[in-house]
C-alpha cells in the first residue's frame, strides 16, 4: 500500500516511470533513470514530503497531538489539510504526519 502511494504521488509530481516500473526520472527531459528502490519514501519521510510535495500545494495545515483528543478518541493523532486552488481542499488522518500528508494528497489526486 505505501509503495503504491509513493508511486502515485511521484506520478502526480510529474515524475516518469519506465514501462516496467523499475526505473523513474524526475521529468521526461531528465538525462538518466534511477532505480525505483531509490524513490523517496514519502509515506515515512516528512523531509521528502516537504522537499517535493509541499511546494506543489497552495496550502497545508498540520495538526498533531501527543495525547489523545478527549472528545475524539477514535481520531488518529495527526490530521493534515491540503489544498490546490483549481482542485479543492482535502484532509486525512494517520499515525504519523508524513502518512497523513500522503493520504490527504491522495484524496486531492483522486478528487475526493
Amino acid at each position: 500500500m505505501a509503495e503504491e502511494l509513493n508511486k502515485k504521488i511521484a506520478e502526480w509530481l510529474g515524475w516518469e516511470f519506465n514501462a516496467t516500473g523499475e526505473r523513474f526520472r524526475f521529468h521526461s527531459g531528465a538525462s538518466g533513470w534511477l532505480y525505483s528502490r531509490h524513490l523517496p519514501k514519502f509515506t515515512t519521510s516528512f523531509d521528502a514530503c516537504f522537499g517535493y510535495i509541499v511546494p506543489k500545494l497552495d496550502s497545508v495545515l498540520i495538526d498533531c497531538k501527543k495525547k489523545p483528543r478527549p472528545l475524539y478518541k477514535k481520531l488518529p493523532p495527526c490530521h493534515v489539510y491540503v489544498g490546490k486552488k483549481e482542485v479543492g481542499y482535502f484532509s486525512a488522518g494517520a499515525e504519523t504526519p508524513a502518512l497523513a500528508l500522503c493520504r490527504a494528497v491522495e484524496k486531492l489526486i483522486d478528487g475526493r
